[in-house]
């Protein structure tokens, strides 16, 4: 009977505290202030463009022919970028050739044995040969120079 008595005088002392602990400090706790995230100024998106009415004429909506868009490959822009080029030199030391193209858009590209997609696989002094990895080939012929 004692052990009951104990572990009853034991348990009230116990909630006793608790509720003196809780009505003594539970005026003084004081939440922390908000903090805001910072957050970047947000720029407005532009003005969609919309779908041009010479797109609907050519794709009519719910016809039976309708078929996407076609969309060139990485693949086809690469062999159009080469085949619009211009070769003007083939610069060779030892086994080492590489040729200098002019690109489309006026810019200077270099090709060599090593370069990806599009490597320099032959030089006869006229035409340049160049092969992809998949075994795509293009012949570019040396670009003459026009006389001042």
């Amino acid at each position: 009977m004692k052990f009951w008595a104990f572990t009853a005088l034991v348990l009230a002392a116990c909630i006793g505290y608790g509720q003196y602990w809780w009505f003594r400090d539970h005026a003084l706790w004081v939440p922390p202030p908000t903090k805001l995230p910072a957050v970047d100024p947000v720029q407005p998106l532009p003005a969609g463009v919309g779908a041009s009415i010479s797109a609907a004429v050519e794709r009519p909506l719910l016809w039976a022919t309708r078929r996407p868009p076609v969309i060139k490959k990485q693949d086809d822009r690469v062999v159009d970028e080469i085949n619009k080029s211009s070769l003007l030199a083939v610069l060779q030391s030892g086994p080492q050739q590489i040729a200098l193209l002019r690109g489309p858009d006026g810019r200077l590209v270099k090709y060599s044995s090593q370069t990806q997609p599009w490597r320099l696989e032959s030089f006869d002094g006229r035409q340049a040969s160049f092969v992809t990895a998949e075994g795509q080939r293009a012949t570019r012929a040396l670009q003459s120079v026009p006389k001042r």
